[in-house]
């Protein structure tokens, strides 16, 4: 940070593109092993599941822009963000479908961005041998209202950050 032009939104963006290449390319690497050996299939519907994951990695990049800013500002929060990363992932549709909840907590779950394209993905993935229950609205509200805060947050730890 000695450097004029090097701004927070430079590390959060490297990070963030390090992350999201590394969970591809290992994605990537996993799935043509299994399709290769059959225990994988072949994507249904390709241009639904890179949606998805687009939806996906923009709700993340937003969050990413919110909590890299509040870590700065309290160790507190610094060390209870990995504990809750870990009590999301029941939440984020990532082990269970939709399709398999009731109506009331099924509407309860469509609110999560996490939800919605984790739901497109796995119709990208499985086509029509599930039943998908999905809104691409909800990631792309999500992300733009997390943006705004995310970028005054870090427009404002700036000014308190303390170059060591």
């Amino acid at each position: 940070m000695y450097h004029r032009q090097i701004k927070i939104l430079d590390f959060i963006f490297v990070r963030f593109l390090i992350e999201m290449i590394g969970s591809m390319m290992s994605y990537l690497l996993i799935a043509i092993i299994l399709i290769y050996l059959g225990l994988f299939p072949v994507p249904a519907d390709l241009g639904m599941l890179i949606a998805g994951w687009g939806l996906y990695c923009l709700f993340t990049l937003s969050l990413c822009l919110i909590l890299a800013p509040l870590s700065e500002t309290s160790e507190v929060i610094e060390k209870l963000l990995p504990v809750t990363t870990y009590i999301m992932i029941p939440f984020a549709g990532t082990f269970n479908m939709v399709s398999w909840l009731s109506p009331k907590l099924r509407d309860g779950m469509l609110w999560s961005p996490f939800v919605d394209a984790m739901e497109m993905m796995r119709y990208g993935v499985f086509g029509e041998q599930v039943t998908p229950y999905y809104d691409p609205m909800v990631p792309v509200w999500a992300s733009m209202i997390c943006m705004v805060v995310g970028l005054t947050l870090c427009r404002r730890i700036r000014r308190k950050l303390v170059v060591e």
